[in-house]
Formats: structure tokens, C-alpha cells, sequence
């Protein structure tokens, strides 16, 4: 047999005869760039092509792939299996000897396209799983997701509620992550929580999100913002994070750089219905609000208040605001109905219509450079704004509003629930519990006769010679006998024998340190005084407009060095302060540094200050709230709003109580423990509903958590806010753009897929 010498073949017919040879070596070489993109040259691409594989598979699952291409070659050596035959002729001797090199080992250097192909078809397919990316942007940044799980997001006018389509979309932010990227995620209300520190774990991230609930809180961004800017700007000290994949080079500089002074890019996932932050400095965040939300249908309860008949002791006149925030009124189509509760069941029920006016936008000028402020009044009850229910006293009950549908009678549908339903607590009224030490004072005896004759006070007498042997005030330094105690120019010889009580002392002050009970006789006198200012803020002075024309003949100067931390002067004169608040643990000790009356010659009850004769009536509403803030005295169990926290006050000594939400019914029990010093407090007011507190056999009290904000009512979502010197909006370009190249990889998988096909339906090189 004649062979050719190899130097006088042709090039292309070396290379159409050598076709199987080179197409391995290109599924070869393909695989090892997959394998160098996956590993070593990931950085390297990322750096200077912007080319990322972020591939959704954990790396172990990349450790089993290279086996299926094995497999495949494996599949070929038993492809064929041989047979005992009988045969007529050599030729076909011939044939079966030929077949029996089926299982050789270089069985696989035959000429087959389709092996080719199918290598090729798992290569595109593995391309594609390693989702390649270009993006726009270099990659290694810190990106934070914020998610508003407010009161507002529970509204329904996304499905199911905009808290869960804020989720949603950022699940998809998250998925668009790369695996240098760092991001955090932060869920405010009127609080802020950090869910998940910095990391490039998208199923850490991925969780997180999860993770975080609905509440009923109001909205605040201020303090998330506060959290967010400690990440980024340069003041900070850096931030804690984890890497969860390998990331080197470049990348990893930037991924594992700290937070402090690096631009950050701040995803706000929100409805918008927060206050606008003018003064905020956003320093190196970049902010864009991602909005949720699409509907302002919602009429809401807003108001709640009730006040005892004076003429029918025994009634009550309960007063409800409702608004509507939407843009449409409602005529003949809504009600309001008042269910009162006893301790046998529903003691009576009322409706009344409720037409209501829509919401209205109102612009306000702000300054005098002729800028104006957008204001949303909503719309009220017409022709009268308030609705007003006389009910019974139902001892210790509640009571319920709900909104109706006039024309149904069921309950009243629209985009937010929780406000279409509120309560209050009507508890047995709790009066003060008074200790008044001290001799004769008109003023004082005709203030707290007054209070006893309207039921608000129980006043017991205590001659002050008898303050340091009196068993009962002995035993009221050790518990809680008294709400508050009176010291009328008198006082307890040192801070030991202080009562577990409020404080008032008028003409005297506490024994306190250093000087203990010598801290009057020390104390500079001050005459002919007059009011120069008074401290509005202070819940002691509620409802005081003025007390200009107040003034006091004889009064005296606390030194300043005396007072405890907690000290505010309430009523300030030309020389120095006349009535102080110190706090003292748990309690409030109330001073005025000047007697009422005074005696003078003999003749006692001499006025001092002519405070009782201001025509304004301000003692009567000083000492109304002298009773009802330090006396703890209640008509009925004030409600809160979402996340305030709840004082629990007993009027007896109790150690532990357990407080769950009967209406709407939860299974849900916290107890709650007494800590030494300390009031009770329940904290887990999140959702909105009437809570019942127990403690003993049968003792118990209620109080309502109520919506009531407007601002939460008002569900439109906000389309610009403004964030310090950047207005937010939705018209903005996405702050990353990407380009993800995995469906070419499936496409050319498939295009691989039929031309294999179609070589095994015509046996081309099969």
C-alpha cells in the first residue's frame, strides 16, 4: 500500500480529515475558560470587560457538573452491546469482527458529530448557568435596601399588601446582586432595625427579607437614615459584614473596603408617606425611592374621646371623629356603629350616618420668598364634623367603633383595614389616693374638696406632729399606700423617710442632700415676685394658656446645686424659679417654694399669691392636673398609639401580669414582671386592638391600641420627597444598569440541540 508524504497534503484536507480532533480540542478549551471564569478570572473580567458571572448554583453543584460530560463519554463506550449470531457468508464474519472494536478504548476517536455536539450542548448550557452579566457600573459596591413596614403598608390596594410587593421587588434587587456586591437591609417604621448586616450572601439577604413583618406603627425615616449614614459617611467608624463567596483582586478591595466613606446606594422600598427630611445631610448615600402603592381610597377613624354627664353621673358622652382620604366623597353609603361591652356581653348598641366630604389639597405659603407648602386636609363629617354617642356607664366594659357599609350592613371595604376600627378601655373610675399632711390652708382644703366632690380624689388627714410616728405613713415608705402625698409646709426629717408616692410640697422642699432638713432655713428668701415665664410642655401645666398677673409676696431660691438629674422648673419668676418637678426613682416630687397662706400676727390663712383669683381659672386646672398626673386618677384607660409603650398601674402591689389582645382574638400571652424601681411597662405594642391585662384570680383591667394618625390614614402614595439636598422621585434612571447574556447561552444550547437532531435523523457521522 502506497502512502502520501504528509507534506504534500493539503491544509484544508488535514483539516476536514481532522475535524473530531479539533472540535475536542475546542469543547476542551471551552470548559477550561468555564472553569477560568468561575474561579481565577472572574476578578480580571469583572475589572476590565464589566463582565460578571454571578451563577445561581453553589459551588458544590459546579464540582458535579464536570461528571455529566464524563458521563456522556461513558455512555458512548456501551453504546453498542454485542450478540451471539449465526451468519451465512465471511462478509458477514467480517461485519461482527468489526463491531467488536464497539467497546475499545479508542472507540471514542471515531468520527462523531453527535458527541461533538452534545459536548457542546452541556457547555452552552453551563454557560448559562454561570449567568454572565455586563454591567454598566464597576461592581463591589455597598448597596442598602430599606423596606417601610409601617401602618400604611398594609394597605391592599396591592397584592396582597404593599408591604409584601415591596418585598417582592426587593427579592429582585437582591437577584441582581453580584457576588462582589455588599448589602444590608433595614425595615423602619417609627423605629429602625438592622435585618441583615452587610453581606454578599443572597440567601442570607434573601431571608432577611423574609424575616420582616407588618406593624402598626406609624412611619419615621429618620432614624433608618441615622442608621444608614453611619455605614457611609466618613465620621463613622465602618461596618460589619461577611463574605460568603471568594472574591479577590480588585473586587475584593472594594468588597471588603469598610463602609466608612464609601458612596452607598440606598433602595427605599416605601409608599412615601413619611415627613420630608430637608435638613438631613445624605453626605455619601445616594437615595432612590422605589414606591409601592396606588390608591388613596381609605376613611378612617381618627378621634376618640369621652367625658362623664356632670348632670347623669352614670352616662357617658362619647364623641368620634371619622375622615375620608380619599379623593371622592361618600354619600348614603357609610355608617358608624358604637357596640358597648360589659362584663356580661354587649350592653348596647348604636349607629349613626356618616357622610363625609372627599380630601382636599390646600397650598400654604411658607416664608417670604413666595414658596408654598402642599398640605392634605381630609375630608369630614357633613354637615357636623363630630358624631356623638350618650351611652351608660358599663362599670368595668369597653367599647367598639366600626365602620359599616350602609348599604349591606357589613363591614366597610377599603384599602386599609386597621383604621376602620377602634376602642376604648372604660374602666371603674380610679381616684387619687391623697395623704395631706399639714395645718389649715383655705386654698388648699377648697382645691381638694372639690376634687373629692367630683369623685376624683379620697383624701385622708395626717397632723403633721404625728409624721414620724404615724404607723400608716410609716408603712407608705416601704409600699405604695398613697398616689400622691401633700406636704404642706411641712416635710419628712430626711430622704429614707420618703413615701413610695408622687410628692407635692408647697412652702417646704424634700430633705435633700447635703443638707437634708435644713435645706428651707438655708434657702435664699426672694419677695414681691412675679411670673415671667412657664414651661408649656410640662403635662403638670396642660391646658394653661397664660399665667400673666400671677404674683407671689414671699417665696425662696433652690440652690441649683442641690437638684437631682431629673429636675425642670415649671413656673419661672424675675429671680428665680418657683415651682420645680424632681424626679425621684419611679415618682415625681412637685415644689413650690412658696406657702399658699401664710399667718401673719396671729391671723392665719393669710393669701400669699393671689394665683386662686386669676380670672383664667389656671390653679383650678394646675390642681385638676396635679390629680390626675400625680394622683393617677382616670375616667377611662387612655388609649396609645402603635409602638408607645404602656404603663400598667394597679393602685395595689403586684409582682407579674400577663397581657394578650382579646379583640381582634390572638392566642398570644406575654407576661410581664415587675422590675425594683421601675413602673410596669408592656412594650409589644406593634398592632392595633383592645388588650386585657390579669393578674391574680380575677383582677383584671383593659386598655386599646388605636391607630389614630392621619398621616398613616392618608394612604396615597407620595411621588417627591425631599431627602436633605436630593429630591427624590420615580422618574429617576435605575441606578444600575445590566445586561445579563445567559438566554444567547440557552439559544445557542438549543440551536445545538436541533442541528444534533437533525444529524441523528439522517446518520450524518452518528
Amino acid at each position: 500500500m502506497a502512502f502520501r508524504d504528509p507534506r504534500n497534503v493539503p491544509y484544508l484536507t488535514v483539516l476536514l480529515t481532522s475535524w473530531f480532533a479539533l472540535g475536542l480540542v475546542v469543547v476542551f478549551a471551552l470548559g477550561v475558560v468555564l472553569v477560568g471564569v468561575l474561579t481565577f478570572w472572574g476578578p480580571w473580567l469583572e475589572e476590565h470587560w464589566a463582565l460578571t458571572f454571578p451563577s445561581p448554583l453553589p459551588i458544590t453543584w459546579w464540582y458535579i457538573f464536570p461528571l455529566i460530560p464524563l458521563g456522556v463519554l461513558l455512555l458512548y463506550f456501551l453504546k453498542l452491546k454485542r450478540r451471539a449470531m449465526q451468519v451465512p457468508s465471511t462478509f458477514l464474519w467480517r461485519k461482527s469482527i468489526e463491531d467488536l472494536h464497539v467497546n475499545s478504548l479508542f472507540q471514542w476517536l471515531r468520527r462523531n458529530l453527535l458527541l461533538i455536539l452534545q459536548l457542546l450542548f452541556l457547555l452552552g448550557i453551563g454557560y448559562a448557568l454561570a449567568d454572565p452579566t455586563h454591567n454598566s457600573e464597576s461592581r463591589g459596591r455597598h448597596i442598602i435596601l430599606m423596606l417601610d413596614n409601617s401602618a400604611s403598608m398594609s394597605a391592599t390596594d396591592e397584592e396582597p399588601t404593599r408591604l409584601e410587593r415591596a418585598k417582592k421587588e426587593a427579592h429582585r434587587r437582591i437577584d441582581a446582586l453580584d457576588y462582589s456586591d455588599q448589602a444590608m437591609v433595614i425595615a423602619f417604621s417609627n423605629e429602625a432595625q438592622t435585618v441583615q448586616s452587610y453581606t454578599n450572601n443572597k440567601p442570607d439577604l434573601h431571608r432577611a427579607i423574609d424575616r420582616i413583618e407588618q406593624t402598626d406603627r406609624p412611619t419615621s425615616l429618620e432614624q433608618a437614615l441615622a442608621l444608614a449614614e453611619g455605614q457611609a459617611n466618613p465620621r463613622q467608624s465602618g461596618v460589619d459584614f461577611t463574605l460568603e463567596q471568594p472574591v479577590e483582586g480588585e473586587a475584593a478591595r472594594r468588597a471588603t473596603d469598610k463602609a466608612e466613606g464609601v458612596p452607598t446606594d440606598v433602595h427605599i422600598y416605601s409608599d412615601g408617606r413619611f415627613a420630608d427630611l430637608p435638613d438631613f445631610a445624605p453626605g455619601k448615600l445616594s437615595l432612590r425611592l422605589e414606591l409601592v402603592g396606588r390608591s388613596s381610597r381609605n376613611v378612617g377613624i381618627v378621634r376618640l374621646n369621652l367625658i362623664r354627664d356632670e348632670d347623669q353621673p352614670d352616662q357617658y358622652e362619647l364623641s368620634v371623629q371619622v375622615a375620608n382620604f380619599g379623593d371622592q366623597p361618600i354619600k348614603d353609603e357609610l355608617s358608624v356603629q358604637l357596640e358597648v361591652f360589659n362584663r356580661l356581653g354587649r350592653q348596647d348598641l348604636k349607629i349613626e350616618p356618616a357622610d363625609l366630604m372627599p380630601r382636599r389639597v390646600q397650598e400654604i405659603p411658607v416664608g417670604t420668598e413666595g414658596k408654598k407648602r402642599r398640605e392634605e386636609i381630609p375630608g369630614l363629617r357633613v354637615p357636623q364634623p363630630i358624631i356623638t354617642f350618650y351611652i351608660k356607664d358599663p362599670g368595668n366594659g369597653y367599647a367598639r367603633l366600626s365602620l359599616l357599609d350602609k348599604q349591606t350592613g357589613g363591614a366597610w371595604k377599603d384599602d386599609l383595614a386597621i383604621d376602620n376600627v377602634a376602642w376604648l378601655a372604660i374602666t371603674p373610675v380610679r381616684r387619687a389616693r391623697i395623704l395631706r399632711i399639714g395645718g389649715p390652708n383655705d386654698i388648699l382644703d377648697a382645691a381638694l374638696k372639690a376634687s373629692v366632690n367630683q369623685r376624683r380624689a379620697v383624701v385622708t388627714d395626717l397632723d403633721p406632729a404625728l409624721l414620724a410616728t404615724d404607723p400608716g405613713y410609716r408603712a407608705s415608705t416601704e409600699i405604695e399606700l398613697y398616689d400622691l402625698v401633700i406636704f404642706d409646709r411641712c416635710a419628712p426629717p430626711s430622704m429614707a423617710a420618703m413615701p413610695k408616692a408622687n410628692t407635692m410640697f408647697i412652702g417646704q422642699v424634700p430633705p435633700l442632700p447635703p443638707l437634708g432638713s435644713e435645706l428651707w432655713s438655708k434657702m435664699q428668701p426672694m419677695q414681691d415676685l412675679y411670673v415671667r415665664e412657664f414651661l408649656h410642655s410640662n403635662s403638670l401645666m396642660r391646658g394653661i394658656e397664660t399665667l400673666q398677673g400671677m404674683s407671689i409676696n414671699e417665696a425662696r431660691a433652690l440652690p441649683r446645686d442641690v437638684l437631682p438629674p431629673r429636675a425642670s422648673a415649671l413656673v419661672e419668676t424675675q429671680k428665680d424659679p418657683v415651682i420645680w418637678s424632681l424626679g425621684r426613682d419611679r415618682y415625681t416630687d412637685l415644689i413650690l417654694t412658696f406657702p399658699l397662706v401664710v399667718e401673719v400676727g396671729g391671723v392665719r390663712n393669710i393669701w400669699n399669691t393671689n394665683w386662686p383669683r386669676q380670672p383664667a381659672g389656671t390653679f383650678p386646672l394646675f390642681f385638676d392636673n396635679v390629680i390626675i398626673q400625680l394622683g393617677r386618677f382616670k375616667e377611662y384607660e387612655d388609649s396609645i398609639r402603635p409602638g408607645e409603650p404602656k404603663p400598667l398601674e394597679f393602685g395595689v402591689p403586684v409582682k407579674a401580669v400577663e397581657v394578650q389582645r382579646i379583640d381582634p382574638p390572638s392566642s398570644q400571652v406575654e407576661r410581664v414582671m415587675q422590675t425594683p424601681g421601675k413602673d410596669f411597662m408592656f412594650g409589644n405594642t406593634n398592632t392595633v386592638g383592645l388588650y386585657d391585662v390579669t393578674w391574680g384570680d380575677n383582677e383584671r383591667y383593659r386598655f386599646a391600641v388605636n391607630l389614630f394618625d392621619a398621616q398613616e390614614s392618608n394612604i396615597e402614595p407620595r411621588t417627591d420627597l425631599q431627602i436633605g439636598d436630593q429630591k427624590l422621585g420615580t422618574d429617576q434612571e435605575p441606578i444600575r444598569r445590566r445586561q445579563e447574556l445567559w438566554p444567547w447561552f440557552v439559544l445557542a444550547a438549543l440551536v445545538i440541540l436541533m442541528v444534533e437532531w437533525i444529524a441523528y435523523n439522517r446518520r450524518i457521522y452518528v
